[in-house]
């Protein structure tokens, strides 16, 4: 069952519910990368106490990604998400109010108790995103939750290193209840139960699934380098690195975001990779000046902020070909989180072995090379399945005329109606339903009754499916 099909019952899930759904995962995101994952928050309250707590934070990883692969196991539709959620919040809530007591072994089980927990709700939110956002907007929704997620971390981690970490602490719980109220004002009653599987839509996003993750472990590997190796050269600056750290992130994204959406990102990738190479090799001949951090922290960042809103965004439409929408996203953010613990494994074992930073690059520059390799393969995967992706290149040979007759003659047989036939037209466009009625003379509703039929027609769910359907079929009586 898909977004779509929502439209035509009795609630229309309006633009608030979006927003709704954006700020109260910011909120709970905001809090999840300022303390139990790599946070400043974290590192400020070990220094306080005179402790390391670089194996709790690995403990607190391993359990984060054991939390979002379980939520896809346990959580089958919306409903159950929103209670997952709010539940998620107050245990996160309570086991973070624990590090306001003097260091002891409960600090220990509350890092895995919050981060395991933490798992469940951001895997969860996979169905706001698939209910309360179109297709063709996810980009930009999954843009807004990263951009806020990381303004509230810059502001937690300012806090926590320039003046203290107990206060940026309680500010952090403070947003936790904050998202947890949200949640609770959220309205889901009007979204479907999802109890039946489609094994069909499953198995088709399985393989470009498997290679989306596959890229995300290997790229993600460089943040673990990054936050072991390159973060602590730059020490000195603390003040510097507390709110520049995710500025170039946050400007990439924005930049990327407000990019008109026919116009195709994937030569930002290629920019992305590049941008990784240079740091790394910047990071092996530059001093550890301000001036050098900034460069570097730029070209990282910067790249960072390019490939966390390509997988993202391709998560973000991979969840209508399942339905299970927190096991699509769940498994794609574990991929990253897995990435992120084996770069940081990485970095402790070449410091330890050789404590210069000419082996990080190696194994950085050994990365993109494989990434390099592996993005036209990851293309080709994912443009099968999502054809119409602002990052993806589909290489489609037919000429328009040749196209345009083919897919009128697929629409005939398919028992279109002409007026049907129009509106399948404007949909492969990239029309909205708005603007669909508004080129027709039509109202809304007339619309997507219409659609609701073309779908029943054409034997799909969703407008990705649609496009999917007519790619494929019309290439395939071409080449015959």
């Amino acid at each position: 069952m898909q977004w779509e099909k929502s439209l035509f019952g009795k609630s229309m899930f309006s633009f608030n519910s979006c927003t709704l759904s954006i700020l109260l995962f910011s909120l709970y995101s905001g809090w999840l990368l300022a303390f139990p994952f790599e946070g400043q928050i974290f590192y400020a309250l070990g220094e306080s106490n005179n402790i390391s707590v670089q194996n709790m934070l690995f403990s607190g990883i391993a359990a984060h990604f054991a939390g979002l692969i379980s939520c896809g196991l346990l959580i089958k539709n919306i409903h159950e998400a929103k209670r997952v959620f709010s539940i998620s919040a107050l245990v996160c809530i309570a086991g973070s109010s624990i590090f306001f007591t003097p260091y002891s072994a409960a600090w220990h089980v509350s890092i895995i108790v919050i981060s395991f927990s933490a798992g469940f709700a951001i895997a969860s939110w996979g169905f706001y995103l698939k209910n309360f956002t179109l297709p063709e907007k996810r980009i930009k929704t999954v843009a807004d939750a990263l951009i806020f997620s990381n303004i509230l971390m810059i502001i937690f981690n300012i806090i926590a290193v320039n003046f203290s970490p107990y206060t940026a602490l309680a500010i952090s719980i403070f947003s936790l209840v904050l998202s947890f109220f949200l949640n609770i004002k959220l309205d889901v009653d009007g979204a479907p139960e999802i109890n039946q599987q489609n094994p069909a839509l499953d198995k088709e996003v399985k393989v470009p699934l498997l290679f989306l993750c596959i890229f995300i472990i290997i790229i993600t590997i460089n943040s673990g380098l990054m936050y072991r190796i390159i973060n602590p050269a730059f020490y000195e600056h603390r003040f510097l690195v507390s709110w520049f750290w995710a500025v170039p992130y946050i400007a990439t994204i924005l930049v990327l975001r407000n990019i008109p959406l026919e116009t195709n990102r994937t030569y930002a990738l290629i920019v992305g990779i590049a941008m990784i190479g240079f740091s790394f090799l910047l990071f092996a001949y530059l001093d550890r000046s301000a001036g050098s951090y900034i460069i570097i922290d730029s070209l990282m960042l910067g790249a960072c902020g390019i490939f966390d809103l390509f997988w993202w965004s391709i998560l973000g439409e991979m969840v209508d070909y399942s339905q299970n929408a927190a096991k699509i996203f769940g498994t794609g953010l574990a991929a990253n989180v897995l990435g992120v613990f084996i770069g940081e494994i990485t970095a402790s074992r070449i410091y330890a072995a050789n404590p210069n930073t000419s082996s990080s690059t190696v194994v950085a520059l050994a990365i993109v090379f494989v990434i390099m390799l592996m993005l036209p393969v990851l293309n080709n995967q994912l443009i099968r399945l999502l054809k119409e992706h602002a990052f993806l290149t589909n290489f489609f040979n037919m000429t328009h005329p040749e196209q345009d007759k083919t897919i009128y003659n697929l629409m005939t047989s398919r028992g279109l109606t002409e007026r049907e036939k129009g509106i399948t037209a404007l949909l492969l466009k990239g029309l909205t339903y708005k603007m669909i009625a508004e080129e027709l003379h039509l109202s809304e509703n007339t619309v997507k009754t219409h659609i609701k039929n073309i779908y029943s027609k054409c034997e799909v769910q969703n407008k990705s499916q649609l496009i999917k359907f007519f790619d494929e079929d019309s290439t395939t009586n071409t080449k015959t």
